[in-house]
């Protein structure tokens, strides 16, 4: 087995004490540490009154990449020597190093917790360099579909509309006879106004306008899905259930670039933020965007295709960032972490270069926030550092230490603040232009 990280054991006096069995809290607060330098956690385990329990073992397994790779190491040790334990871990190279904690009690239930550290995190690069001709063939899908009359279609809705806005059902014409499909909220006053463009996560998709908590007097919110269908409360689960019959949307269209799903569901972005900035009551200077998961992945590429324009954006654990990190033995990013033999497939995983965002997000120019789990098994957090350390204008990463694939409640408190700084609507806060 690869010797990258060396072990220490030793007992340590007290503990912080937390609401769970079962404790894995890195020694530092933050978690970082220099390559340099060891990284500790303390592991403790209490029974329900917070008392440490002094029977039993703690099976400890340290990982660089969830076991993806095979390479860990597993310990047991006796909690009547020690409890809490101390763990100790060195690495030689940027990345994370997570331990995760099972103790078993005498009636044979398991409580699991687990924990991570990261050693100089803002050093992570991609694993592999971009494509020659990365820009060249996005520039040429842009011109291809920038060539397509946009053939606006609203249906304004009465259930989406409000005493200060117009609800709208909207689709948009995309590449080979495609569309793309969105809602949009629109103020009713006389008046100019900013743009917030969400993308939803995987999954169905929006059916309605998503609002969320921005007033809809102030703000022009449009939602525009990845799908070449119309996302609507009634079908939505049916058509959903029909795109996947024959396997899940992420995949489809491998290994060609061109008819890879996302390179559609990309191209239909750039017409929203093309329709969008032609709107009359658009105010010609903000224009933020906002995802989660595959949302952030789009939010990425779109700051990315269209830096003229984006003002702003806000992502939350984002797909598609460093495929093939699993070459220096990391866990590969959505979609390929939910099938992982998509990197068996040379062709595949070439076609996937030009659709990793950590590659794209080398053209964002505007101001940027990232949230990131520690714990993220969906979207690893070295592809998210990878992308986010290949940004060159004002940005930050909230580190959430034992968050997986999920939304940090205090991550999201600061990014609504920050948004809405970034749309005009309050001071504006750090990082800004």
């Amino acid at each position: 087995m690869k010797k990258w990280f060396s072990l220490l054991l030793a007992a340590a006096l007290g503990g912080e004490l937390f609401a769970a069995q079962v404790t894995v809290t890195p020694i530092r607060p933050e978690g970082i540490y220099r390559c340099s330098e060891p990284g500790a956690f303390t592991i403790y385990v209490c029974d329900d009154q917070g008392n440490p329990v002094k029977d039993g073992e703690v099976k400890l397994t340290m990982s660089k990449d969830f076991k993806f790779t095979g390479n860990y190491t597993e310990l047991t040790r006796t909690l009547a020597a020690a409890n809490p334990v101390i763990v100790t871990v060195e690495s030689s190279e940027p990345g994370l190093v997570r331990c995760t904690a099972e103790y078993v009690d005498a009636d044979g239930k398991s409580f699991v917790r687990s924990g991570a550290v990261a050693f100089e995190p803002e050093k992570i690069r991609k694993s592999t360099p971009a494509p020659e001709d990365l820009k060249a063939y996005w520039d040429a899908q842009k011109a291809r579909v920038m060539a397509i009359d946009l053939d606006a279609r609203l249906e304004r809705r009465e259930e989406l509309s409000t005493p200060e806005a117009d609800g709208y059902a909207i689709s948009l014409a995309n590449i080979d006879g495609s569309r793309a499909y969105g809602y949009i909220s629109i103020p009713k006053a006389e008046g100019k106004y900013p743009v917030l463009l969400n993308i939803p996560g995987a999954g169905p998709g929006f059916s309605s306008v998503p609002a969320d908590v921005f007033p809809r007097d102030k703000v022009i919110i449009a939602g525009f899905n990845v799908h070449n269908y119309a996302v609507e409360p009634a079908t939505a689960d049916a058509k959903y259930a029909e795109l996947n019959k024959n396997g899940m949307y992420m995949y489809h269209g491998m290994p060609v670039r061109e008819k890879y799903y996302f390179n559609r569901a990309i191209l239909g972005l750039v017409q929203a933020v093309r329709y969008l900035t032609g709107l009359p009551k658009w105010n010609g200077n903000e224009f933020v965007v906002w995802g989660s998961s595959q949302g952030g992945a789009m939010t990425l590429a779109t700051s990315a295709l269209n830096p003229e324009i984006v003002t702003a954006a806000a992502v939350n654990v984002p797909a598609m960032c460093d495929f093939t990190t699993a070459m220096r033995g990391g866990y590969p990013a959505w979609p390929v972490s939910n099938n992982t033999d998509v990197l068996k497939d040379q062709a595949k995983t070439a076609m996937l270069e030009y659709f990793d965002m950590a590659n794209l997000a080398a053209w964002i120019q505007c101001p940027i926030i990232f949230g990131v789990g520690w714990l993220d098994s969906t979207c690893p957090a070295e592809g998210i550092y990878a992308a986010y350390n290949n940004i060159q204008s004002p940005k930050s990463i909230w580190n959430s230490l034992y968050m997986g694939h999920a939304f940090d409640p205090n991550n999201s408190i600061y990014r609504e603040k920050w948004l809405k700084g970034q749309l005009g609507l309050e001071p504006a806060i750090s990082p800004t232009k």
